[in-house]
């Protein structure tokens, strides 16, 4: 979660419009593996975190999403967290173990170095930090907003 003003999660249920995006915009979601991971990984925490998952489009590098907790779950944030620290894993995984990827020595290098500006990881970084989450309260913006992501050109590669 973002410490900026403006850029905080103040209702843990309520729905928000977010972005992640990989670190230096490598574009590791024009993979299937790869966005099968997210796919996954947002289902995961469907069935056992209380994520409502209201739309979403995978770019190539990054995501964007509305979602929101249920009541009584642990809240928008930590499923965030949670999504945020499998995906990481998962596709650090991936990239460390996928012999056949033609980038993966440049993947490894660009998310080798993003870590080493942050203190909370120690070999690698997938995410940018932050997700500039925006509360979904009025009609319009939620039209703008879901507009945005079911029309944004999605490309198979």
């Amino acid at each position: 979660m973002s410490k900026r003003p403006g850029y905080n999660i103040t209702d843990q249920f309520a729905s928000h419009y977010m972005t992640f995006t990989a670190v230096g915009w490598v574009d590791i979601f024009t993979r299937k593996q790869c966005k099968d991971i997210i796919i996954d990984s947002m289902k995961y925490c469907q069935k056992n975190k209380g994520l409502v998952v209201q739309a979403y489009v995978i770019m190539p590098s990054h995501l964007h999403v509305i979602w929101k907790a249920e009541e009584g779950s642990i809240g928008l944030s930590a499923i965030i967290r949670d999504f945020k620290k499998h995906t990481s894993k998962s596709l650090i995984s991936w990239v460390l173990n996928n012999k056949k990827e033609s980038r993966r020595h440049w993947m490894k290098l660009v998310f080798k170095y993003h870590a080493k500006y942050n203190k909370n990881n120690i070999n690698y970084q997938v995410w940018k930090r932050g997700n500039r989450p925006k509360l979904l309260l009025y009609p319009n913006f939620i039209y703008q907003k879901l507009f945005y992501i079911h029309n944004n050109p999605v490309v198979q590669v």
